[in-house]
């Protein structure tokens, strides 16, 4: 009789997770179950084609060393050919808004050197260099202790601070380091200097897909990023059983049992399933609701914060020629509910299908309780 593995989860991650469990098994030795508590399947990943093609969630992929799974997973859904990469010209203009007044960031080193933002850190940076090595950095340190040991309270204020903030929607004074920057804490860590660590250190190795050469550094797809998680349910579905609109009340584990599985899971509208495997693809604040009390552990309890994406789309060009860039970033310094704005349509003009601009704002309204 088959085995049956429970992946708890419809979001990105358990549909992957998935992809990969039925890729790799025996579907004549394990049969496959992904739970989702909504009736759609993507989680955070949520694209808006009604016209505009608006991002709910993420907008924008990386490519980077850690980041090669990402694209042999558009590999296997064989989407790589809806790929469009952000335009050259423009995916490296980005602002910060200072006083009011956005301010455009430096993308060479020419312009660190020269800019009225960049200037006053340069000091700093001189320092760094010859200064010892961290005396902070021990098992971690929250990204903000970190810069602000290194590069001083301006330079993280102003710079790292948003641009932690555009990255994860969380305040750098919480944030771990070793957590959010994994190789900036071990270059950190290894040498004396962490900048020229950054710089001359070994970089990170991954085993890169052959279709790597061909993604761009940023990237979307034509339809949206809703394009990879469509791709999965559609390949999951003839494969791996997929329950919509049906969450998990709670797990049992049958302990010293004659039961052949191992738990038994209870969904939200009372029906049961037995499984010998589990993965969770939960959010780490609903994962202790649903553990039994001996195994429930405090430490997966998670602070969080709220975000909220709005769109908004426009018949014409609205953005001054000389403001056309990625977007802009919100120290939080400014006391701005906004945390940045993204100018969709000037970084992926392919989206653009009826000639329009449109902008997409993104706000948080619980800044205070990351």
């Amino acid at each position: 009789m088959a085995q049956h593995i429970c992946v708890l989860g419809g979001g990105i991650s358990g549909l992957s997770t998935a992809h990969y469990l039925r890729k790799g098994l025996d579907p004549s030795r394990y049969r496959i179950s992904l739970i989702e508590k909504q009736n759609r399947l993507g989680g955070w990943v949520d694209t808006d084609r009604d016209g505009f093609v608006f991002e709910k969630g993420p907008r924008s992929l990386r490519k980077s060393a850690v980041a090669q799974p990402m694209i042999r997973l558009i590999q296997d859904m064989n989407i790589e050919g809806q790929v469009i990469g952000a335009d050259k010209e423009y995916v490296g203009k980005r602002f910060i808004l200072l006083d009011k007044q956005l301010r455009q960031l430096p993308s060479s080193i020419m312009e660190f050197l020269t800019s009225n933002l960049t200037r006053p850190i340069l000091p700093k940076i001189i320092k760094e260099i010859f200064t010892p090595r961290s005396s902070i950095l021990k098992d971690d340190v929250t990204i903000h202790e970190f810069f602000t040991e290194r590069l001083g309270e301006h330079a993280t204020s102003t710079l790292i601070e948003p641009m932690v903030l555009g990255i994860y929607g969380g305040n750098a004074r919480n944030l771990s380091l070793k957590s959010c920057f994994p190789s900036m804490f071990r270059t950190a860590s290894q040498n004396r200097s962490f900048i020229l660590g950054s710089i001359f250190g070994p970089k990170d190795a991954s085993t890169k897909s052959p279709l790597d050469q061909y993604i761009p550094s940023v990237y979307s797809f034509q339809n949206g990023l809703a394009t990879i998680t469509d791709a999965l349910e559609s390949s999951l579905a003839s494969k791996v059983n997929l329950i919509r609109g049906n969450g998990v009340q709670s797990l049992k584990f049958h302990e010293n049992s004659t039961s052949t599985s191992s738990w038994k899971i209870q969904l939200e509208n009372g029906e049961t399933l037995d499984a010998d495997y589990i993965f969770s693809a939960l959010p780490l604040d609903v994962l202790p609701k649903i553990l039994p009390k001996p195994i429930a552990d405090p430490q997966l309890e998670s602070k969080w914060s709220s975000m909220g994406v709005v769109n908004f789309g426009f018949s014409r060009q609205i953005i001054p020629k000389n403001l056309r860039g990625f977007g802009y970033l919100v120290p939080p310094k400014e006391q701005e509910t906004i945390l940045g704005v993204t100018f969709d349509s000037i970084t992926f003009p392919q989206q653009n299908q009826r000639g329009t601009i449109f902008q997409e704002f993104q706000l948080d309204f619980k800044l205070n309780s990351t």
